[in-house]
């Protein structure tokens, strides 16, 4: 990754990871014209989905005219999945988290 460079020098490889699917997150959002700052890097999992549902409900992201390039740049297919223990935003939140995730995990098995 680009800003590699700005990782702190001693970090754990959970840390490691961890940062670069914020990263990744971000990119992906700015690839379709979201600006997304996780800098605050919140703390876990849970914070990272409570942060991200509420700015894409903020957003109105489901209805959002660039959603569609985003779920391009993810992989992604909204499929009207089972939503009843969470609301949409927090699924859709949810999958973004684990796809970038998942994006991080295959670049670093492919070096």
């Amino acid at each position: 990754m680009d800003d590699e460079l700005s990782l702190p020098a001693r970090i754990d490889r959970h840390e490691k990871f961890r940062w670069q699917t914020l990263r990744q997150m971000e990119k992906d959002f700015a690839l379709s014209g979201f600006r997304l700052d996780l800098t605050a890097e919140p703390a876990d999992y849970e914070a990272v989905v409570n942060h991200l549902s509420l700015w894409m409900e903020g957003l109105g992201m489901l209805q959002h005219s660039n959603l569609p390039n985003l779920l391009y740049h993810l992989d992604l297919k909204i499929d009207g999945g089972n939503t009843t223990e969470t609301t949409p935003y927090r699924a859709l939140a949810q999958r973004i988290l684990v796809r970038c995730a998942e994006k991080v995990h295959l670049r670093s098995r492919s070096i």
